[in-house]
């Protein structure tokens, strides 16, 4: 419920696939609003708690920026996605910020997408998920089937990215 007398805060969960952030969100899920529930796995039956707003839009922009999830576009080439997806980021935030005093979300791709939401967000709580990238690749390689090298690869830029969020 909204109080309107106070600034919303918002908790942005940042952590590479397959490295916790899940269940750091059902927690969360517990005590804020962290929107519509994502999609459930074999080893997630309650769900993965990515707020799918979140989730379609961060597949949009990254598709823009010519990449994916997996093969992850520049943060130039994120930066430079059109207005309209910008547009599309401020009024998702700010539909949240007018409804809740304390909301979050939780989808890995803002990892790679956050620079799209930043201008927007006020208030901003970040919580980082590490996991030895070893593990996110043995993990990447079993769910996804993709190599090791791969898994290793990925996980160096998701935390490269993180990292670059927290400087900032």
């Amino acid at each position: 419920m909204k109080n309107y007398s106070m600034e919303p805060k918002t908790a942005i969960i940042l952590g590479m696939h397959r490295s916790a952030t899940s269940l750091v969100a059902k927690g969360l899920s517990q005590v804020i609003e962290m929107g519509p529930n994502g999609r459930q796995f074999n080893d997630q039956p309650d769900g993965n708690y990515e707020n799918l707003n979140f989730v379609r839009l961060n597949e949009k922009i990254l598709e823009a920026a010519g990449g994916s999830w997996d093969d992850p576009p520049t943060e130039k080439a994120i930066i430079n996605t059109s207005r309209k997806l910008k547009k599309e980021a401020k009024d998702l935030v700010w539909a949240y910020n007018s409804k809740f005093d304390f909301w979050g979300w939780k989808d890995p791709r803002t990892c790679l997408t956050y620079p799209i939401f930043k201008p927007y967000l006020r208030n901003q709580i970040i919580i980082t998920v590490f996991r030895d990238p070893l593990q996110v690749a043995e993990s990447l390689k079993q769910r996804n089937g993709f190599s090791i090298e791969n898994g290793l690869r990925l996980a160096r830029i998701y935390n490269e990215r993180i990292m670059e969020i927290i400087k900032t």
